[in-house]
C-alpha cells in the first residue's frame, strides 16, 4: 500500500480554488512505541517511519509548489488523528482560513 502510495503524484495544480492543507508530520507516540519493540523489528518500524516523514515533507513542498497561495499548516509531532488530538489548532487555522476566503 505504501509503495502505491510514494509513487503515486497528486495534481495539486489543478485545484482553483482557495486550499487549505494540514499536514501531520512526527507521529510521536508511534515513533515512541517503535522504540520500544525488540530488534529485528524496531529497526524495521524506525526505518518505515523515517522514510513516512521524508515523503510527507516531499508532498509539502509539492503542495506548496503547486499551489503557492494555498494556506500549509504543518503540525508536527503530531498523529494521524491529528483534528482530534490537535482540535482546538486545526479549529483556528480553519476559522482563520475561512475568515479570510469569505465573499464580502
Amino acid at each position: 500500500m505504501m509503495q502505491g502510495t510514494y509513487s503515486a503524484t497528486a495534481e495539486y495544480g489543478k485545484i482553483k480554488a482557495p486550499a487549505l492543507a494540514f499536514f501531520a508530520i512526527g507521529y510521536q507516540k508511534v515513533v515512541d512505541r517503535a522504540e520500544t519493540l525488540p530488534e529485528p523489528q524496531r529497526k524495521t518500524a524506525l526505518e518505515f517511519l523515517k522514510a513516512q516523514r521524508k515523503y510527507h515533507e516531499q508532498e509539502i513542498e509539492h503542495f506548496r509548489k503547486e499551489i503557492p497561495s494555498a494556506r500549509v499548516v504543518v503540525l508536527t509531532n503530531a498523529d494521524h488523528d491529528v483534528f482530534i488530538d490537535r482540535e482546538d489548532e486545526v479549529l483556528r487555522e480553519m476559522r482563520a482560513f475561512l475568515a479570510a476566503t469569505a465573499p464580502l
